[in-house]
């Protein structure tokens, strides 16, 4: 009988350690499955990116250009602009020796280099006056010499000829120049075409 009791008890012995060592065994499942990370690097964030430009207004669409060499406006033409001396404007060499017809003229005309039927006006008391478009030189807006007339009255709706010498599409007019409010455009019209565009000071004092 007292064999029988102590083969029971080492029995029991051996299962207490057969389950103690299996609970000291580390889960390889559970630790091969766990997500693996880099310490401290984080995700890059793409919250803050933004992958579509934003779309320009009609207002900086039509002004993208200003300041350069073919685009009349709002102060001038490339280099030139309105209200400058007369030498610093004779240094950009857009235009020649401005003359006067008589002694007592208030202004010089100087004529393009690109296109001698164009001119600049030089006032004595202003400096530049005015400055014609030439070729493909266009307003901010859009408007070149040798469009129709329906394409200068979408463009500038309150063109109304004045001096008109045929149709009532003819003759010139003034309207005022977007973003300057001390220049407007003197635009004429022959044969139902835009046949001049001058940038010019409201208070100019070479002509008319």
């Amino acid at each position: 009988m007292r064999t029988t009791r102590l083969r029971l008890v080492i029995v029991a012995a051996l299962a207490s350690a057969t389950l103690a060592a299996c609970g000291s065994t580390p889960d390889h499942r559970t630790t091969a499955q766990a997500p693996h990370t880099i310490s401290g690097t984080a995700a890059p964030s793409t919250a803050a990116v933004s992958t579509t430009s934003p779309t320009p207004s009609a207002t900086t669409a039509a002004t993208a250009h200003a300041g350069s060499a073919d685009v009349l406006g709002p102060f001038g033409l490339g280099p030139l602009t309105l209200g400058m001396p007369a030498d610093t404007a004779l240094a950009t060499g857009l235009f020649g020796t401005p003359t006067k017809v008589n002694a007592q003229d208030s202004c010089g005309r100087g004529l393009m280099k690109a296109d001698s039927h164009r001119a600049v006006w030089i006032s004595d008391k202003l400096g530049v006056a005015s400055i014609d478009a030439y070729g493909d030189v266009a307003t901010p807006q859009g408007l070149k010499i040798g469009m129709p007339y329906a394409n200068l009255h979408h463009i500038y709706p309150g063109w109304d000829p004045q001096g008109i010498t045929g149709t009532t599409e003819d003759g010139h007019s003034w309207v005022p120049v977007p973003g300057n409010p001390d220049a407007a455009y003197r635009i004429g019209v022959s044969h139902g075409k835009v046949s001049s565009i001058t940038i010019q000071l409201n208070n100019q004092d070479c002509y008319e």
